[in-house]
Order: structure tokens, then C-alpha cells, then sequence
């Protein structure tokens, strides 16, 4: 196999001696982080035009101009009507009513319950649905009529004309059954939020039901008060059982709803639901426990007879699509499969089971942007050319025609509803975050909406440095993508300390030719200190293929800290790297990495730092673990092997240790068992904790920081 790589610089920022320094405030302040890009896009039903919010109103603008052509609602004019929060919006079908979405409280890191108004568009008229308690996933029918949600775990449908709700489940409990949503393992690993669908005819509600009630508890302390209260919630670990999952179909004519024969428990998984084209069919995704079999199964909702479509293995996992489309008249079912080694678009025909790849070569689909079934193309974003890059491709759904529409950098696309028009957002290296809109005629820009030059300016005006892109090579064989950001110290030949950063997880990549994050700009705060900044995709991460992406599997960590290691150790031979002074870190699961490369590459890393890290993945949720390990039953060795804690006595270097002590995604439990095995061995380590913060400790992120600047620079 062949790949070819931008091996070059692609920043413009040179650093100058006019430059003003880089500080902690400038990073987490206005000036770098102030970014015009149209959020929240709705396109119209009428294909030419889509809406955006602009404070308190919903604007509509033309795609051929990209000018506002008249104001949809002021919010701030209807009655009765709390916007203190105003958080998001939906539209009706045919664009008649407004679901607004106020005042929202987290549940877990998707979900939220909130207030929920829906508005007449003409009337203005305001109906809130949500006066008996505030609700969850509140979404329009496809004829508008209705409104289903989710209150205190029951399903329910709200009926626009007539002002009256219809509670279609009563067993919801806390911790216990869940109708209409899902728990805290399929939101967090599945990305499954919203667990119901309407049919397209407007009169069948299928639904989850979640039996949670045999899943282990977690409590997480939040202080406060003299006694401290606890948030509790059910979180399946490794080897543990999750929920028994039920499909059920509510019909509205009849008031009757139905259990559909699927199985989903401890040994299946049901991550997505979708109807076809054809009347009462729903399109399920069975996936077994090991989650290296899954069948698309279309089920007859009138007569429960089942049909699978498509079984997809693999040796090792699937990655769960969300991508399914069929076309109009239901013969085709468009989905995505590695079934050739790569993740590429597949069609299968319903009636024959025939399966065909629409788009073919060395390269990943990452995600499907549209399906434009008249003209016969599908619009997807992939790395075609170059893994660095995300860019934004068509290919006709008889899998010829396959080419880049906008390449160089990275890009997110909206279409239109009839697929004439695009919003397309692009940012690269040298470039901040420019969006454009497209005519899909002949695929050229016709009006420029931002392209964020001030942030540009102010990039410059800071003197931030370039990140070089680069490979190297491992194991003699197998190159690996990265980039270095050299201070001006190592331009002049003086050798210079390196940090590294990672996160390595499977299918991640953190190398893309993309504009500047809040980590990025921190880096260059150490970059101006002297600092070397090196990144690189290890094996196992995205963009690569299947066998590039998952020959960590049943080894988690291994395979990826060698190749951080081996990288160290090539740095350490360059002209201007002080091979003695060679750090890493990391968050999540690269906080479990930059621990492993620590302790497996003592001899290399004088320091590592570890943010909210995994120690041991028995400690870590059953479905992302066991897809790329097993169960701990099933692979002893593996979990054995990859446990931080067993690596605690060859403890070198400095190491610090950071996570919020009310993390429901990565538990306290891993840094505190991390810590007791350093302890028992006598290590010297800095540990930091903060009280009632999760994963992400946004309270506290720029103290954080700031943390770890003097820290860095104390240790490294």
C-alpha cells in the first residue's frame, strides 16, 4: 500500500520579535476564540432557504445570497415565554410551528431536561408543553401535528391543535425503566440520546424501553454543604451486565402499543433505529455483546415478521454507523461497512441481498453529508487524498463519478433539502474558519458568509508558530502521521526540551490540517517558553484503515505507547532536542496514555502529565471496553497488561496526576487506584483533584492551565 502525506509546513505565523507574548488570558479570552461561523442552520423545507438564530429571533436567509430575507419570529415578542436560557430550536415540516428549547439542565453529557414551547409561526400563538415539569428530546411528528417527549422516564405525545398530551407509558422510574431515552452507557458509546422514532406517515411512535434496574450503581460525592449529597446513576463496567432493552411501537390511531421481537440485553446491543421508505418497516441495528457482528433488520410492525438486510462482521469490532438511507421506492438500503478494509459507503438491494461499495480506494468515509436521490449522488467527507485532511467529496450511488468537491483543510457541510445547496465551514493550518455557500450546478462558492480574519490577525499579532507536518517511521515498516512545532530557540540550533501530546484512541485523530484549538494555543504559550511541541497519530487511531486502526485490539495501550516511545526516541536524536528532558500528556484516554509511555518508557520520558486518565479498563464502561478488549473474564492477560497500576514501581520520572472528583464518565476510582498503587511503592507524584467537576472540569479549565504551565516548566 502507498500513502502519501503533506510533508511540509502549513502554517504562515512565524514568530517575529514585534510579536506581543502569548499569555493564559489571551488563550481562554475573546480575541483567539471569538469565531463567525453560522450556527445552528436549519434548512427550509422549501430548499431555498435556511434559518438562523440571531439573539432572540430565528432569521431566514437565502442560499443564493446568503443575505436575510425576512425574520421568522422574535422570541422576545411572544408571551409567556422564558428565554433565560435559550438553548435551541427546531422547525415544523413545512416550517408552520417553532419548538423552542429554554432553560436546559444536564442529565449526562448529551442529554437535558428543559422547558419546551411550541409557537404558530403566523398566530404567534404559544403553547408551553412542558408546564407539568420540565421534559426531555422533544421533537415535531413529520406532519407537525405532534410533539413526543420524554417526562420522568415515560413516553409521551402532545397533540398542537387540540392542546392535550397522551402519556403512553407509565413504569418509568429513576435508575430503574427508561422509556423514549437511554441510559448513560448507550448516550455516552453510542452516541444514542433520543430513543424513539416517528414514522414517516405520522401515526406509529416506535420507542426504547430500558430495564436498568439489575445495572451496579455509581455514586459520585458533590460537596457543598456541611454533608455532602451524591449523584447516583447506573454505569455497567467492564464484564458487568448492562440494560435488558426492549423495542416497542405505540400507534396512534388505536392508542395501542406493541413489543417488537428483538432481542436486546446483556449479549445484544440495539444502537439505532431508523424507518424505511415502506409502510410500518423499521430499520433496527442488532449488534452482538463482542460487537463484531451486526445484522440491519427491517421489521414489519403490523405483522412482526422480521428481514435482515445486511450482516456486517469483522474479526475484530464494528464501528456503529448512523449513516442508513433507503432509497424512495425502498429497493436500495445505503449504509457504511469496513467489509474491504475500509470504511467506505456500501448499497445493499432489499430483495436480492446483493451488497456492493460505492466508493473504493484507501481511504475512510467519516461521515455522509447527504443523499440526493434525484440527481443520483451522495455527499460524504473523508481523508481521499491525504488523511490530514477532511474534505468534502460526491460519488453517484452507482459508485462512479467519485471526486473531491472542496479539499485542502477540513470541512463541515449542511445542504439543502433538495441538495442545491451547501453551507460548507473550511479551516486548514493558515487558514481560521471560513464559510461559504455553494451551488451544487458546478460546485463553486457563490457568496463568502465569515472568514474570520480578525482571528487571523490576532494569531499573527501573537506570533504563533508553524506547525511542520511530518512522518516517521516505526518498527522499520509503518509510518506515522504528526506535526512539531519548533520555538525560535531550535531555529537558531540550541537544544530544546519536548512535550508531547497524545490522545491515540481507537479511531481518534488529533493530526488533521485544521485551524487552532484552545490545546493548540496553549502549546504555543510553551512554544514562546522554549518548548518543542510534538504530536503523532500512533497505530491505532483513524483515517488509516481497518487493519492500521485495530491491531490493538485485546491489548488496549500497548501497541500505541511503543509507538509513542519510539517516537520519543527518535526526537532525542535530533540536533536541536535535549534528550534529556522529553515529556508527554494527555487527557482521557490519552492521560492513560502519556501514563503508560511514563512508566513502560522510563528511560525516555523525564515527565507526564495525566488528565481525568482510564488506570484499568476493568474500571471503564462494558461497551466502549469490550469492543476493542472483551470482557475481563474472556482476556485476563490483556486487562492485566494494560492496568497502569502494574507499572507502578517503574516510576521514574515526574508525574502528575489531575481529575474531577465527580467524573461520571472516567470515575475517580481510576486515579485513586492509580495513587494507591504509586503509594504502595513508595513513588514520589504531584496529584491535583477538583471537587464536583466532571470529565471535562470546565469550571476550573483555566486554572488547569495554568496548573500545568508552571508545572511544565518546574518539571520538564
Amino acid at each position: 500500500m502507498k500513502h502519501f502525506f503533506i510533508c511540509m509546513a502549513l502554517g504562515v505565523m512565524a514568530l517575529t520579535t514585534s510579536a506581543q507574548q502569548l499569555s493564559l488570558d489571551a488563550v481562554f479570552g475573546p480575541e483567539l476564540n471569538r469565531i463567525d461561523i453560522p450556527r445552528g442552520i436549519r434548512p427550509m423545507a422549501d430548499g431555498s432557504h435556511y434559518c438562523i438564530r440571531k439573539g432572540s429571533s430565528i432569521l431566514v436567509y437565502s442560499f443564493a445570497t446568503g443575505k436575510s430575507t425576512d425574520i421568522l419570529i422574535n422570541l422576545a415578542e411572544i408571551e409567556d415565554v422564558d428565554l433565560t436560557h435559550f438553548d435551541d430550536y427546531s422547525l415544523s415540516h413545512y416550517n408552520t410551528h417553532i419548538l423552542v428549547q429554554a432553560n436546559s439542565e444536564a442529565i449526562y453529557r448529551y442529554s437535558t431536561i428543559s422547558d419546551y414551547y411550541v409557537i404558530d409561526c403566523k398566530t404567534h400563538k404559544c403553547t408551553h408543553i412542558s408546564k407539568q415539569g420540565k421534559i426531555s428530546l422533544a421533537e415535531f411528528s413529520p406532519n407537525g401535528k405532534y410533539v413526543a417527549f420524554v417526562r420522568d422516564n415515560d413516553m409521551f405525545v402532545f397533540d398542537i391543535d387540540n392542546n392535550t398530551e397522551t402519556r403512553i407509558t407509565t413504569d418509568g422510574k429513576k435508575n430503574n425503566i427508561i422509556n423514549g431515552a437511554t441510559d448513560w452507557v448507550y448516550e455516552e458509546e453510542f452516541g444514542l440520546v433520543k430513543g424513539f422514532a416517528w414514522n414517516p406517515e405520522s401515526d406509529q411512535l416506535a420507542f426504547y424501553r430500558f430495564d436498568e434496574s439489575q445495572v451496579k450503581m455509581v455514586e459520585l460525592p458533590i460537596y457543598g454543604e456541611v454533608y455532602h449529597e451524591s449523584f447516583d446513576y447506573k454505569y455497567p463496567k467492564a464484564g458487568e451486565d448492562g440494560s435488558n432493552i426492549e423495542l416497542w411501537v405505540y400507534n396512534l390511531a388505536t392508542n395501542a402499543k406493541q413489543k417488537l421481537p428483538l432481542v436486546g440485553n446483556k449479549d445484544y446491543y440495539l444502537p439505532y433505529i431508523q424507518w424505511s421508505n415502506a409502510y410500518g418497516k423499521l430499520l433496527v441495528e442488532q449488534m452482538n455483546r463482542l460487537q463484531n457482528h451486526l445484522d440491519y433488520v427491517l421489521v414489519d410492525t403490523k405483522t412482526n415478521e422480521t428481514n435482515t438486510l445486511f450482516a456486517d462482521d469483522n474479526k475484530c469490532w464494528l464501528d456503529v454507523s448512523k449513516f442508513v438511507h433507503f432509497s424512495p421506492d425502498n429497493r436500495f438500503m445505503y449504509c457504511l461497512s469496513e467489509r474491504d478494509g475500509w470504511n467506505h459507503i456500501t448499497c445493499v438491494d432489499t430483495k436480492t441481498k446483493s451488497v456492493k461499495t460505492i466508493t473504493k480506494g484507501e481511504f475512510d468515509v467519516a461521515k455522509v453529508n447527504a443523499v440526493d436521490d434525484k440527481a443520483g449522488l451522495i455527499y460524504y467527507t473523508a481523508g481521499h487524498s491525504t488523511p490530514l485532511n477532511q474534505e468534502l467529496c460526491c460519488v453517484g450511488t452507482n459508485g462512479k463519478n467519485d471526486k473531491i468537491l472542496v479539499g485542502d483543510g477540513c470541512n463541515t457541510a449542511t445542504f439543502s433539502k433538495d441538495c442545491k445547496w451547501f453551507i460548507n465551514i473550511n479551516s486548514s493550518a493558515e487558514h481560521c474558519y471560513k464559510s461559504e455557500i455553494y451551488s451544487t450546478k458546478n460546485y463553486k462558492p457563490v457568496c463568502l458568509l465569515a472568514e474570520n480574519s480578525a482571528v487571523e490577525e490576532a494569531a499573527r499579532s501573537f506570533g504563533l508558530a508553524s506547525r511542520e507536518y511530518i512522518t516517521l517511521t516505526v518498527d522499520d515498516t509503518v509510518t506515522l502521521n504528526g506535526y512539531i512545532i519548533k520555538p525560535q530557540q531550535a531555529k537558531e540550533g540550541k537544544k530544546c526540551p519536548v512535550l508531547m501530546f497524545v490522545y491515540g484512541g481507537p479511531g481518534d485523530q488529533e493530526v488533521l490540517n485544521s485551524w487552532w484549538n484552545r490545546n493548540d494555543y496553549w502549546h504555543q504559550v510553551l512554544v514562546q517558553k522554549g518548548y518543542v511541541i510534538a504530536c503523532f497519530d500512533n497505530r491505532g487511531t483513524g483515517g488509516r484503515g481497518n487493519d492500521f486502526k485495530k491491531c490493538t485490539y485485546l491489548n488496549l495501550g500497548i501497541q500505541e505507547s511503543d509507538d509513542q516511545i519510539a517516537i520519543a526516541r527518535q526526537l532525542a536524536t535530533w540536533d536541536f532536542v535535549d534528550a534529556g528532558r522529553i515529556g508527554i500528556w494527555g487527557w482521557s484516554f490519552g492521560g492513560f496514555m502519556s501514563s503508560m509511555c511514563l512508566l513502560r518508557g522510563n528511560d525516555v520520558f523525564k515527565a507526564a502529565v495525566a488528565v481525568a486518565p482510564v488506570s484499568d479498563w476493568c474500571y471503564y464502561d462494558n461497551i466502549y471496553t469490550e469492543r476493542f478488549m472483551r470482557t475481563p473474564q474472556t482476556n485476563p492477560e490483556g486487562y492485566a497488561n494494560t492496568a497502569t497500576p502494574a507499572y507502578a514501581a517503574r516510576l521514574k520520572g515526574n508525574f502528575l496526576l489531575m481529575y474531577g472528583l465527580a467524573d461520571d464518565n472516567v470515575h475517580p476510582q481510576n486515579g485513586i487506584a492509580l495513587t494507591t498503587a504509586l503509594l504502595e511503592q513508595n513513588k514520589q507524584f504531584d496529584m491535583f483533584t477538583y471537587p464536583n467537576q466532571n470529565h471535562g472540569i470546565g469550571r476550573y479549565r483555566k486554572q488547569l492551565f495554568e496548573k500545568l504551565t508552571r508545572w511544565i516548566e518546574q518539571n520538564l
